[in-house]
């Protein structure tokens, strides 16, 4: 081949398709290798494709949450709902949940309405999105649509897509999707949603039935934590044996291996959320990561009596959501948790897997517990109501560990945690150290008999 016949050659082999230029690679290379080359190109090449359809499809969603949000900009006409119905109607779906956790759902549902004398787009809206397409929403964008619509006051339309939105749900969908709504770092708790938010009683009806059928369909899946917060895991109100503000040893790192953990406190609720913030604010410096909250009010401080017993009314409401887990209550010996624990046992002992006091000192830090080993016996052989009372959480850890509600590794990690945490606290007296270290040695020796015995 002379110069011009290779330069000619060159510039076809520029102008041929792929295809083609395998062919007449074929001539020339070894079938391995064209084999080779070949499927590197096709694989590239499909690469290639597959980059722009995703780029495509993330184009056509894009445009189809921009034209939602112009729609609902200004004043929402019968036409641009009927638009906004339609869109997320032929949506996969993917997009239908992309577009509803983008968009605050409160925003779509507050423009579209029922006509008097037009077509009723709220109905159409939300049968669309709850029977025609119950099925593709995702848990998480259930939890973003209650979330966006515990914002503020709710109004009829508000409660009626919440009750929906519960009522759309079933089995571990629906634990998940409650126990979603309850970790929220505010007021806006299961609780609130279901007993003040929404105030129609109609609603409200259809969804403690329609929890209390999913639970029975269930049976039991697991343990919930009920604890108290002042001087059961802090030492705060009138506990002499630590520092006061300090975290007692041991207790984040059962509540961490118990999980679902909802704080029982006597503290009181505000429409407003203000203790509720401020008592997160201390929980999260406390490194309780994922909790719940349930307050109490302000006329049950006026008696240690009250507070118990508000706090047994709020466990006997708060039970009906969660009729699937069992319960641990964890209280103080300082005000009413005894009697808390003995009246939600009374009421509900086959609900309730095990109650447990952390035992106060109110005489200085090295006087003696305020409950007696006579009075501890007695409460912790009750057949009616057995509380147990312990001095540590490794105590606490281990009655649990005998009732099966924790695994020798559980144990062993809080008694870990527990030394060390014993020995990050500051002591004013070195005395009141060596006594609680006295009491953390006598439980970390009684755990470790029972986990490695002789």
């Amino acid at each position: 081949m002379n110069t011009n016949d290779h330069t000619r050659a060159k510039n076809a082999l520029k102008n041929l398709s792929f295809a083609a230029l395998l062919v007449t690679l074929a001539n020339y290379l070894e079938p391995q290798t064209l084999q080779l080359v070949g499927s590197r190109r096709l694989r590239s090449v499909a690469e290639a494709s597959e980059i722009s359809a995703i780029d495509d499809h993330a184009e056509k969603l894009n445009a189809d949450i921009e034209r939602i949000r112009y729609l609902l900009s200004g004043i929402t006409a019968a036409t641009d709902e009927r638009e906004i119905i339609d869109i997320l109607g032929r949506q996969t779906s993917e997009d239908l949940n992309a577009t509803l956790t983008t968009i605050p759902f409160d925003e779509i549902l507050s423009d579209i309405d029922d006509h008097l004398w037009g077509q009723q787009n709220l109905h159409t809206f939300l049968d669309l999105l709850f029977n025609a397409r119950a099925n593709d929403l995702k848990m998480a964008t259930k939890l973003a649509m209650v979330n966006a619509l515990q914002t503020g006051p709710t109004n009829d339309r508000e409660e009626e897509a919440i009750s929906r939105i519960l009522l759309s749900s079933h089995g571990k969908d629906l634990t998940d999707l409650k126990i979603g709504i309850d970790l929220g770092k505010d007021h806006r708790t299961l609780h609130e949603l279901i007993y003040v938010d929404v105030d129609n009683e109609i609603y409200r009806e259809a969804i403690l039935n329609h929890i209390a059928a999913e639970g029975a369909s269930l049976g039991n899946v697991g343990v919930k934590v009920l604890s108290d917060i002042d001087d059961t895991i802090y030492a705060s109100l009138h506990d002499e044996s630590f520092p006061k503000d300090s975290l007692y040893p041991g207790v984040r790192e059962l509540y961490k291996q118990l999980g679902n953990l909802t704080f029982l406190t006597a503290r009181p609720f505000t429409r407003i959320g203000y203790y509720e913030a401020e008592t997160h604010q201390l929980l999260d410096r406390m490194e309780f990561i994922e909790r719940s909250l349930l307050m109490g009010s302000l006329s049950a401080l006026l008696t240690p009596e009250l507070m118990g017993r508000k706090k047994a009314l709020n466990f006997n409401i708060y039970e009906k959501l969660f009729p699937e887990f069992r319960f641990i209550f964890f209280g103080d010996s300082g005000q009413g948790d005894i009697l808390t624990a003995t009246l939600i046992q009374k009421s509900h002992l086959e609900r309730v897997s095990s109650a447990l006091i952390h035992d106060i000192r109110i005489d200085g830090a090295l006087g003696n517990p305020k409950i007696s080993m006579t009075e501890r016996t007695a409460h912790s052989s009750s057949t009616v109501a057995p509380i147990f009372i312990y001095d540590t959480y490794v105590g606490a850890a281990t009655r649990l560990f005998t009732q099966g509600l924790l695994s020798k590794e559980q144990l062993r990690l809080v008694m870990t945690a527990a030394g060390k945490d014993l020995e990050a606290i500051s002591f004013e007296n070195d005395s009141v150290k060596v006594a609680r270290q006295a009491e953390l040695a006598a439980d970390l020796a009684h755990a470790t008999s029972l986990i490695e015995p002789n």
